[in-house]
């Protein structure tokens, strides 16, 4: 298996099927191994983060409690 890089940076593979199957493989294997390793070395910030989202107390404020209408006082007709 060959692999030709240029300086203008095309490259060009040479080699057998099996090869070429063998070579995307591992660059599969390799690619999802470093997304694993990003992963993983992201969790304690993650963890940190959610640890201060625990800490900080959130208040909401009472809704202003509404006032029963007044009432006309009442008036026994006799004006």
């Amino acid at each position: 298996m060959t692999i030709t890089i240029y300086p203008d940076g095309h490259s060009i593979q040479q080699g057998t099927p099996e090869e070429l199957a063998r070579l995307v493989f591992e660059m599969q294997a390799l690619q999802t191994l470093q997304s694993f390793r990003n992963l993983v070395e992201a969790i304690p910030a993650k963890m940190e983060k959610q640890q201060k989202q625990k800490e900080v107390a959130a208040t909401i404020p009472e809704a202003p409690k509404k006032r029963p209408p007044k009432r006309k006082a009442k008036t026994d007709g006799k004006t």
